[in-house]
């Protein structure tokens, strides 16, 4: 439910309590995951997020994806930037969303003491377990992305589709599966709920965004999305 502001939102009398209010950053959204071992610090990888993504149907603000991102000076920084987050006293692994503003150092935007959505994206480009042995960013063997494909209207899931094989195979870990979080045959899902998580990978973030938005346009046919929602 994040929004942008009306002028009533700072209307003491007519603002509602329940409603947080957060200054509006506009930039590159981001995240970063750490391992923390043996007093020491280290950058496990970047990412950059999808949000409000339109041909996942995503809803505003809403998040949709990482995909997996290299960049040595943004890396380089991360670090630097870890003593503000001194004071948290976290431990083990834990990550960061971010904007990249273009000015050498992230903003940062919320900081998540877990396991995050962005890692199992780090751990299929780089083939190293996050809760493996600590050290230094592994280099990527490929770029990966994961896309989260929401309902543009309500829909009935499917008995089969592109995601069988991923079904097939789910118990080998280190295989990169195609599709996940999979509903059961004939869930109903209401629009603007998420569905499931779509994988591609390649050479470039450009190429593996163009696979994520091929699969995203595939599922559009089969889930039969009206014309009028395509983007």
């Amino acid at each position: 439910h994040v929004r942008f502001a009306k002028s009533s939102d700072f209307d003491p009398v007519s603002a509602n309590p329940a409603y947080c209010l957060q200054r509006f950053v506009d930039g590159r959204p981001m995240s970063a995951l750490f391992r923390r071992d043996a007093g020491e610090t280290h950058l496990f990888g970047l990412t950059r997020q999808l949000i409000a993504t339109d041909w996942l149907h995503a809803p505003p603000f809403g998040y949709a994806g990482n995909i997996s991102h290299s960049d040595a000076d943004l890396a380089r920084n991360m670090t630097v930037h870890l003593q503000a987050y001194a004071d948290f006293e976290l431990r083990h692994g834990w990550g960061t969303d971010f904007m990249d503003l273009g000015t050498g150092m992230p903003w940062t935007i919320e900081i998540n003491p877990r396991y995050t959505a962005g890692a199992e994206v780090l751990e299929f480009a780089t083939g190293r377990a996050f809760l493996g042995p600590a050290g230094p960013p592994a280099p990527f063997h490929r770029v990966v992305g994961k896309g989260i494909y929401y309902a543009a209207a309500p829909l009935t899931f499917p008995a089969s589709g592109p995601w069988d094989e991923s079904l097939a195979n789910c118990t080998d870990v280190w295989r990169r599966p195609d599709f996940a979080d999979i509903p059961a045959t004939g869930s109903v899902i209401a629009a603007g709920q998420p569905v499931l998580t779509l994988f591609a990978e390649a050479g470039t973030e450009a190429d593996c965004e163009a696979e994520l938005r091929r699969r995203a346009a595939e599922l559009d046919t089969l889930l039969r999305v009206p014309l009028e929602e395509h983007k």
